[in-house]
């Protein structure tokens, strides 16, 4: 999490430049196969309200993106 990131680069863009051990020690291993293997983005994990959402809810949520990220 080092450097200079341009002030228009969204969360996902720096995310995902991440490597992949430095994006599971940020939302865990399961949350960055999603994101990097489901195509999800990283404001799906949370309500409108701003709650985080479990891993449970996520699955109810999206079936797919668990399946297609391998999960």
């Amino acid at each position: 999490m080092d450097g200079v990131v341009a002030g228009d680069t969204t969360y996902r863009e720096w995310f995902l430049r991440q490597p992949y051990t430095r994006q599971k020690q940020i939302v865990g291993e399961t949350r960055a196969k999603l994101i990097r293997d489901g195509g999800m983005s990283p404001d799906e994990f949370y309500t409108d309200k701003g709650e985080w959402l479990t891993l449970k809810q996520l699955r109810e949520r999206d079936a797919q993106v668990f399946r297609k990220a391998g999960i």
